[in-house]
């Protein structure tokens, strides 16, 4: 899917694959050792949203990055709820999106993780 001469051909575009936090492979989440107790967060992991990470990958693309727009934004399942509140809350930043097995439309329930 992302490499020379595939659907997102590194040879042409510059690809941006950040990591997000409370997912199951982000840098943190429930599974992580509170440093307090030693044990793993789980409910007590603070509340993070789809629209938190899509906050933090704005922060990534204009501030530390430069980006003003993107040529498309894109993903999969949890990624693919990103890519719905991309085009809800930044519309003018993206020239296109692929949300991919994902749901129809972004509501505050799916918002949570």
């Amino acid at each position: 899917m992302i490499g020379p001469g595939k659907a997102f051909d590194t040879n042409q575009y510059f690809v941006i694959c950040s990591n997000v936090i409370a997912g199951c492979k982000g840098s943190t989440g429930p599974s992580s050792p509170n440093p307090e107790t030693g044990r793993p967060f789980g409910l007590d992991f603070p509340l993070v949203t789809i629209g938190d990470m899509v906050e933090c990958q704005m922060q990534l693309v204009t501030r530390h990055l430069g980006i003003q727009k993107l040529l498309s934004v894109a993903g999969g399942s949890m990624g693919g709820m990103q890519v719905l509140s991309w085009m809800a809350r930044h519309p003018g930043r993206i020239k296109s999106a692929v949300p991919i097995a994902t749901a129809i439309k972004h509501t505050p329930p799916t918002d949570r993780i």
